[in-house]
């Protein structure tokens, strides 16, 4: 809530304004109180606003606080209900990895906008997402879902993929095909980012022309060859690169390239923020990035995420999550709370939940 000053008729009006969520997720205001006329209520207290804005942040605060202690409760009581289930077992697992590297990707790169315009611009006929379809796939090359042990798509997913995982990495060849011919393009804009970002210094580059293909190919071929950067293992695709087309295995490499640099992003993140981690480190703590989804035992019932880790890795990724600039997970929450802290709209369980894990527990 908030105090606002509006004007009518050339007169102005004190009201008290509350913030809500509509059902599709966007954010409305609404009138909780209207207090009449500024110059009467001001009349006896020059300083009456400002003390109303002081009670009403003081009250805001009370709520929230109220609000999240008694939805801890509720959900405290859903879990006592089962007693003894072992909530690591049999449930679907749901990791959030590609939130926290979606800032990377969308504003400090800015890939998400560079594909898209290029793909507007020259591959207008493609029938899917070239930004999101490289995305997925970085993340889980990235995270490398193999390393869990459990089956992608069907015991563990990317939180909030609308799209299955066979759909997806069925239309990664095609994808980096299209990001081998576009070399340049793309590449030569996010050397350019990066050098804003973290400097060309670690690359002993002291100059860029990311119109240049040729200085381009250079600067990625170098990047490929950094060992200090190569603590990772190779994706799926990566190792099955012989069975892909030329301009697809080469689209692979660029694939590495740019996951590095996203990882190198990341690190200054967290370097920043205390949290001093190798690459590999890094990456094993995104992978433990996950929330448990428990299905309701009735209709009437609400699905709950809960987190399966404590201790020094539940503290680590909260480190991680706070770099990224994202609210650490409560140890269970409901949708509402899962959205708030990972800063999205998700309007409904079944935004959250990936279409496999959903049909798997209708």
């Amino acid at each position: 809530m908030f105090v606002q000053i509006k004007k009518s008729a050339g007169l102005e009006y004190v009201y008290i304004i509350e913030s809500y969520r509509k059902p599709n997720g966007t954010i409305s205001h609404r009138t909780i109180k209207k207090l009449g006329r500024l110059d009467d209520f001001t009349r006896d207290d020059p300083d009456a606003v400002e003390k109303l804005r002081e009670q009403v942040r003081k009250n805001s605060k009370d709520l929230r606080v109220q609000q999240t202690i008694k939805t801890t409760r509720n959900i405290s009581k859903i879990i006592r209900k089962k007693e003894g289930k072992q909530l690591e077992e049999g449930l679907a697992q749901l990791n959030y990895a590609n939130y926290i590297l979606k800032n990377i990707w969308n504003n400090t790169l800015k890939l998400d906008y560079r594909i898209g315009y290029l793909q507007k611009q020259y591959h207008s006929d493609l029938k899917f997402s070239l930004s999101h379809v490289l995305f997925y796939n970085l993340v889980i090359g990235i995270v490398d879902l193999k390393a869990t042990g459990l089956e992608p798509g069907s015991e563990i997913a990317m939180l909030g993929e609308s799209e299955t995982h066979a759909e997806l990495v069925g239309k990664y060849q095609q994808a980096l095909e299209l990001l081998s011919s576009e070399e340049t393009r793309i590449m030569g804009f996010v050397l350019k980012k990066i050098s804003e970002e973290v400097g060309l210094s670690f690359l002993n580059v002291s100059h860029l022309n990311p119109e240049d293909p040729d200085m381009v190919r250079a600067v990625v071929q170098r990047i490929g060859q950094n060992t200090t950067l190569q603590e990772h293992n190779e994706t799926a695709s990566e190792r099955n690169a012989g069975s892909l087309s030329v301009r697809a295995a080469y689209g692979t490499y660029i694939m590495s390239v740019i996951r590095m640099l996203v990882l190198r992003v990341l690190k200054k993140s967290l370097d920043e923020s205390g949290l001093q981690l190798s690459y590999s480190e890094i990456r094993a703590l995104l992978r433990q990035a996950v929330v448990l989804v428990d299905f309701p035992l009735n209709e009437e019932g609400e699905v709950l995420y809960i987190k399966p880790h404590s201790g020094s890795v539940a503290r680590q990724v909260n480190q991680l999550m706070t770099a990224v600039g994202l609210l650490p997970l409560l140890n269970i929450q409901d949708r509402v709370e899962l959205s708030r802290r990972l800063r999205a709209k998700l309007i409904s369980d079944s935004v959250i939940i990936p279409p496999d894990i959903m049909e798997l527990n209708k």
